[in-house]
């Protein structure tokens, strides 16, 4: 149920253009809206105490399901705030905010391919981040790295992130690398989440996966939930 209602909070805040706030610096970041609830966040988490009851999160809990994310945050970015294993530990990478930092994450789908080839889509999720910016603006590139079993598919096409033929019940691997190429360093944590799926010859998309990578502080330490960028009106 909690994942019907992500595409709409999503679009909702990226039509309102948020302000984000640090909860480990004084500044909150400028923007030219406000939040979609100006109602009562008792944790200050982002998410509204009636929100928190609607979905299962605790009002009372900066980041209900404990791992490490605030609840604001796993909902804008298509995670459960109730599931301690959402977001995978596969699906997240961390980058620090330094001038040429780059990171690597590993991207996989499962198929059952009757011949047909399999091209990777990356989709961003739009952010509550003051300047925009999304996950496609640290985007390096994606390649595709290797099937299981290999025999299953006919050849790869790396750069094109494509696998031909493929035959079977097969795992398709790829790799997206992102880079930092700034002197301007984040006041707080930020997350931008995407989507990688499938295209088939058909035009069908299969195998669709939620990822993020966060954005921290040039000298952050660790994950904190308490460092997180959140929305300045609740959700």
């Amino acid at each position: 149920m909690l994942r019907s209602r992500l595409p709409l909070l999503l679009l909702v805040f990226a039509l309102s253009g948020c302000a984000v706030e640090s909860r480990f610096g004084a500044a909150t970041l400028p923007s030219d809206g406000g939040g979609v609830d100006a109602g009562e966040d008792r944790d200050h988490d982002g998410v509204c105490d009636s929100t928190e009851r609607t979905i299962g999160s605790n009002p009372d809990e900066l980041d209900s399901d404990h791992d490490g994310f605030p609840d604001a945050i796993e909902l804008l970015n298509a995670f459960d705030p109730i599931d301690p294993n959402s977001p995978g530990v596969d699906q997240v990478a961390f980058m620090p905010a330094k001038n040429d930092a780059s990171i690597e994450l590993a991207l996989r789908a499962t198929v059952d391919g009757q011949g047909e080839s399999f091209t990777g889509v990356l989709s961003s999720y739009p952010s509550i981040d003051a300047q925009k910016r999304s996950a496609d603006d640290f985007l390096s590139g994606v390649v595709a790295v290797a099937a299981e079993p290999p025999e299953n598919v006919h050849a790869v096409d790396a750069s094109a992130e494509r696998f031909d033929a493929v035959v079977g019940h097969t795992r398709l691997s790829f790799r997206a690398g992102f880079h930092y190429t700034s002197n301007v360093d984040f006041p707080c944590a930020e997350g931008f989440a995407f989507a990688y799926a499938l295209k088939s010859d058909q035009g069908k998309h299969v195998g669709s996966r939620d990822y993020m990578i966060v954005i921290t502080p040039k000298d952050a330490m660790g994950r904190d939930p308490k460092s997180f960028c959140l929305p300045a009106a609740c959700l």
